[in-house]
């Protein structure tokens, strides 16, 4: 079997059983979550796994994405079943509305450049959770977020071994970079609580 092809199915198996912890944390309050962010996460990680998929063109490099969004959408339903939506703030509908702008980039130019854009508001969507942690409003575990991260890097090592076109690379990439970004300030955060 091509170790790309292993790397990728470990990434994606690692990245449910971050989602698999995430949900064990919110179950026994560790982690308090907003349904609404999740919402925004669902519906991005699906238009992220369709638009990655048809740029990639490359159903190993698919899976992960797969994952994700699949995942993404239990962790919002489950919570939606549980709490109920909650509601949206100024940022969430902004957010929202760029990734339904970034559903019309895609009709109308393409995957590859809808999958760029979305990759700058995936960004703009953990700024809330950056500063809520930072307040101390916001409650999250390390645990998913450490596993998230060795998702995305054996991910991008996956595209690294399979390498067509400089795309593909984006988005394993950006969400590396943020899943690194949230497990540093919750470590810091943790630090300055003791």
């Amino acid at each position: 079997m091509d170790f790309s092809i292993l790397l990728s199915l470990l990434a994606g198996i690692t990245q449910v059983i971050g989602y698999m912890f995430y949900w064990r944390g919110v179950r026994s309050g560790k982690i308090d979550p907003n349904a609404a962010s999740w919402f925004i996460w669902a519906y991005g990680s699906l238009l992220n796994f369709a638009t990655y998929n048809i740029m990639s063109g490359d159903m190993v490099k698919d899976i992960l994405p797969f994952m994700c969004s699949v995942s993404c959408m239990v962790i919002f339903a489950l919570m939606v079943y549980r709490n109920g939506i909650g509601r949206l703030d100024k940022i969430d509908y902004a957010i929202i509305a760029s990734d339904i702008a970034v559903t019309f980039i895609w009709f109308l130019i393409g995957a590859t450049e809808a999958n760029l854009t979305l990759q700058l508001t995936e960004f703009i969507s953990f700024i809330p959770l950056i500063r809520g942690l930072l307040r101390g409003t916001d409650k999250e575990e390390i645990l998913p977020w450490v596993i998230w991260t060795c998702a995305y890097a054996m991910m991008t090592f996956t595209v690294i071994m399979r390498w067509e076109k400089w795309e593909d690379i984006v988005y394993p990439l950006m969400s590396l970079f943020l899943s690194l970004i949230i497990w540093i300030v919750i470590k810091v955060k943790n630090l300055s609580n003791r």
